[in-house]
């Protein structure tokens, strides 16, 4: 004599992820789901200007730096001019 037994109750990969989900993490509805992505997006912003700014000061110090070394080869170059006047004068007055 055989025994019929129904088969074993198999949930498909769809709704046992989606069960998986839900136990880990439920998902959040409404003002807690606007709320939740609104504060990301605002956190995401804050990181962003972050560094923006540190880029920022970092340009304006390569700007300084570059400003700084272009009036010292100026003042080389004007000092030299002036050697070089001081000693044609110096030179012409014998």
């Amino acid at each position: 004599m055989f025994t019929l037994l129904a088969p074993p109750v198999v949930l498909n990969e769809k709704l046992q992820e989606r069960v998986r989900m839900t136990e880990e993490s439920p998902a959040k509805r409404g003002d807690a789901a606007w709320k939740e992505e609104r504060e990301a997006i605002s956190k995401r912003n804050a990181e962003a200007h972050k560094r923006a700014q540190g880029e920022q000061r970092s340009r304006e110090a390569s700007a300084a730096a570059n400003q700084r070394e272009a009036v010292d080869r100026e003042a080389q170059q004007l000092h030299g001019l002036n050697e070089r006047i001081a000693k044609g004068r110096a030179g012409g007055s014998r």
